[in-house]
């Protein structure tokens, strides 16, 4: 269990690292105007249409040479799939994540639930599918880093 646990925390932290960067990569092409210091993958995705449309790029070299109208970011389905993730998947799995890294770490947060019911059967059965639920949630998590990367680039395709 000590290991499972382990690469279980590990997991959520490298898992929003790498949405971290997702961010980064997207920041560079649509919020080029954000400090780094607030570059984040939830942050960027809500500022891509401020940025866009209040952007110092020449709007009508924009307008003249891109698939992405600037009044039409909402309706692109690659910003609208970030936007979806973002809002759900993203932010439960960072709030895990917040949990684990600058609270309690997974294998104490488990320990102690373990040890609170102890003699309740249907909680230890839940705690135990939860736990054996975490890999069909890293799974998952796997298929939306692969999705969420071919959704950053067809987005940046669009660009001129």
């Amino acid at each position: 269990d000590k290991q499972y646990w382990l690469k279980a925390g590990l997991l959520f932290q490298l898992l929003y690292n790498y949405w971290v960067k997702i961010g980064d990569i997207i920041a560079i092409y649509f919020t080029p105007l954000i400090p780094i210091k607030q570059i984040t993958f939830g942050y960027v995705i809500d500022k891509i249409p401020n940025q866009i449309l209040n952007s110092t790029y020449n709007k009508d070299v924009i307008r003249e040479k891109t698939v992405v109208y600037l009044n039409d970011i909402y309706e692109v389905s690659h910003y609208k799939w970030l936007k979806e993730f973002k809002a759900n998947e993203f932010n439960a799995l960072n709030e895990k994540r917040v949990q684990i890294v600058h609270y309690t770490n997974i294998e104490s947060e488990y320990f102690q639930q373990y040890a609170k019911y102890n003699t309740n059967a249907d909680e230890l059965t839940r705690l135990q599918k939860e736990k054996e639920g975490l890999v069909d949630l890293f799974l998952n998590e796997y298929a939306n880093c692969l999705k969420g990367f071919e959704e950053m680039l067809s987005l940046i395709d669009l660009l001129p």
